[in-house]
């Protein structure tokens, strides 16, 4: 998210710039649906020559689902079960800024480990989309305190099934050779690991540093789905210079909209 001051709206909103301005976002002034740069991080994970389908599991208002659309040409559903959430996303798809990819940004109101029904009726059968981006709740039950508020602890506090129902359905609704691209805690790199056995191989695992030296506490994973291919262990990302401001290559992607260098597989 941009460090530009933000503009307040009604009921507890702000209207955030992101990537130097390229799109806006209206979200909420804090909690857990509040996007920042996991989100931008996520959406980096695909070049900017990504055309065809690309769903945003959990999406919350929808910041990583929107910058994809903004850097690319693909078409982009936003699928969330937080009515409020998608309806932060539907005001924003509204601003004169951002009409311009209003015509790709489609939302979905579901949850995504419910009936399959939903994403059918929306023209999104199984076996179609090319992509799907997804940030899962980082807390897990027995090891956090869920949040009082339904929607905020739903938000935060990953389900008693973990990671399971996200990599089924993107394992569903991916066509063979689509990829899942997630963004996690590092410690949940065991589950999403066993979780992707017998649905996805071409396993990268890019460990996120908060500085040099330091323990990655996030990773970006990408998986390929009836993938046969070997897990690969990328180069880290550093996020943060000692001084505590983001580092130049965390810059290039957060503030100006540059992909990640991911190398391509060999053979």
């Amino acid at each position: 998210m941009d460090d530009a001051p933000t503009s307040a709206l009604p009921s507890g909103t702000t209207i955030d710039r992101f990537l130097n301005g390229r799109f806006t976002l209206v979200q909420p002034a804090r909690g857990a649906h509040r996007c920042g740069s996991d989100a931008i991080l996520l959406a980096a994970m695909l070049p900017d020559a990504t055309v065809g389908h690309v769903v945003d599991l959990g999406s919350g208002p929808g910041a990583a689902g929107v910058a994809m659309a903004v850097r690319t040409q693909a078409l982009v559903t936003l699928v969330d079960i937080d009515a409020d959430a998608l309806a932060l996303a539907a005001d924003s798809l509204t601003r004169p800024e951002n009409l311009f990819i209003a015509g790709r940004v489609q939302l979905l109101e579901t949850d995504l480990a419910g009936p399959v029904a939903p994403f059918e009726k929306a023209g999104i059968p199984a076996g179609s989309v090319d992509h799907v981006l997804a940030n899962p709740p980082f807390f897990r039950p027995g090891h956090h305190r869920p949040a009082p508020d339904e929607n905020r602890a739903r938000a935060r506090m990953l389900g008693e099934a973990g990671l399971h129902p996200w990599i089924r359905r993107s394992a569903s609704l991916l066509r063979t050779g689509g990829t899942l691209n997630l963004i996690l805690p590092s410690d949940l790199l065991a589950e999403v690991i066993a979780e992707a056995q017998g649905r996805f191989g071409a396993l990268d695992i890019l460990p996120l540093h908060p500085g040099t030296g330091q323990a990655a506490d996030r990773i970006l994973v990408k998986a390929v789905k009836a993938s046969k291919a070997a897990l690969r262990i990328m180069p880290g990302l550093v996020m943060h210079d000692a001084d505590g401001a983001y580092s130049a290559p965390a810059k290039r992607i957060l503030r100006d909209g540059k992909a990640l260098p991911w190398p391509a597989r060999k053979g």
